[in-house]
């Protein structure tokens, strides 16, 4: 038989057709069920990503026994997933990652009222896990001698670089960069009781909140105490660095975060709320009932507490959160241009109940674990067993609120 280069060519696609359709194909990859029935067929791969039409990921960097070990973890994991959602909570989402595996699953809604599920790929509000970015940023631009943390020639407190203050925060003149970030400054915390009756009366009468509004409300405020004598959480001080920053910069600290940290580490669903451009439609909704404010609701989504400020503005989504806390706290990714020995010599916290430029300690893990009204995240990384955890949930009742976190502790160890 003689085929022209043509007739080839059809010849020879119709044979790869053929093999192709003797090939067993995988199936839909929904959850560990799916898996192990994979793994029964011995068509279980390491190094291969798998993942569902329900956002659902699997990847296994090795295989125990073809896969035993690693897919009864899965199943471990999803388990724990659905009894923290059957406590009532609408939706909940999980990242785990070891040297064996990375898994990610959703269980429950993301929006209750439209019944749009949620998914590890749903965008959400990390609240004060944002604290761990600004001090990122500010760690490296002190590496460069662009911010002096310390105040070192005492030019350069507070009142030196937002000279605005001077007169409106008490001891502005001897308040640090550092001071602000270890939340030692005794600058008042903005988010108390007159800032929820502030943003609550400004959702009725559809007006938008602001920074100078939250600062507003602590100038003219006596100190906490005097800065360097005491620790209190204030989330004012991460409002005042982040101008700090962006001041000294000449542009948005937003644009410096994404060119220094989201571009390097490939992280494209990581944004400022209000400043980057992003989807609000994949945003997650958040609930807890507002009745005892005297309120009528229980879904918080519209109802702006300071979203996009530098206190708790980045939107994520829970894989590209695991990436930051890698590459910042572990041995991943190193950043361009960038000393990380020296960078985490400054940003990790000083000990194991310590709190550094913007990052915790959780017992030889750092991390943080960040809340808005309606939403709750945790994330972290262990550098010492290269283990990651992040967990979100959208409902801040006490007891769900609570669940997230402990569950996120419980991941920063293998036995969980």
């Amino acid at each position: 038989m003689h085929l022209s280069l043509a007739g080839w060519l059809v010849f020879a696609s119709g044979l790869s057709a053929c093999k192709d359709d003797s090939e067993p194909k995988d199936p839909e990859i929904n959850g560990c069920a799916d898996l192990q029935q994979l793994q029964r067929q011995h068509r279980l791969e390491a190094h291969k990503r798998y993942q569902g039409s329900n956002g659902f990921t699997f990847e296994a960097y090795q295989l125990t026994q073809g896969g035993d070990e690693e897919v009864a973890r899965c199943f471990a994991l999803e388990q724990q997933l659905s009894q923290l959602q059957q406590t009532g909570i609408p939706g909940v989402t999980v990242y785990w990652r070891s040297p064996r595996l990375a898994f990610s699953k959703s269980q429950g809604l993301a929006d209750k009222g439209a019944g749009v599920p949620l998914r590890p790929d749903t965008l959400i509000r990390t609240g004060s896990v944002a604290k761990s970015y600004v001090g990122a940023l500010a760690t490296v631009l002190a590496l460069e001698g662009k911010v002096d943390l310390d105040n070192t020639d005492g030019h350069h407190a507070l009142a030196d670089y937002l000279p605005e203050t001077q007169g409106k925060i008490q001891y502005a003149d001897r308040i640090t960069v550092r001071q602000l970030l270890t939340h030692t400054s005794g600058v008042p915390d903005y988010f108390a009781e007159p800032w929820v009756r502030f943003f609550l009366d400004h959702y009725h009468r559809g007006l938008p909140v602001s920074e100078d509004d939250a600062l507003a409300l602590v100038y003219g405020q006596p100190a906490d105490f005097e800065p360097g004598t005491s620790a209190a959480y204030s989330n004012t001080g991460y409002v005042l660095t982040a101008r700090i920053l962006s001041r000294l910069l000449g542009h948005d600290y937003s644009q410096e975060l994404r060119a220094r940290f989201y571009e390097p580490l490939g992280l494209v669903d990581t944004y400022i709320e209000k400043k980057d451009s992003l989807d609000v439609n994949r945003l997650s909704h958040g609930y807890r009932d507002a009745s005892p404010l005297g309120e009528t609701f229980e879904d918080w989504f519209a109802v702006d507490q300071g979203y996009g400020f530098a206190n708790g503005g980045v939107v994520s989504r829970v894989e590209e959160m695991g990436t930051f806390f890698r590459a910042l706290v572990g041995e991943e990714h190193p950043l361009p241009g960038v000393d990380m020995a020296a960078f985490r010599a400054l940003y990790l916290p000083p000990g194991p109940d310590g709190y550094g430029l913007g990052i915790m300690s959780m017992g030889g893990c750092s991390g943080h674990q960040g809340t808005f009204t309606g939403y709750v995240s945790f994330a972290a990384h262990c550098p010492a067993s290269d283990l990651t955890a992040v967990v979100f949930g959208n409902s801040t009742e006490p007891d769900h609120e609570t669940a997230v976190g402990q569950w996120g502790q419980a991941l920063l160890s293998e036995d969980f």
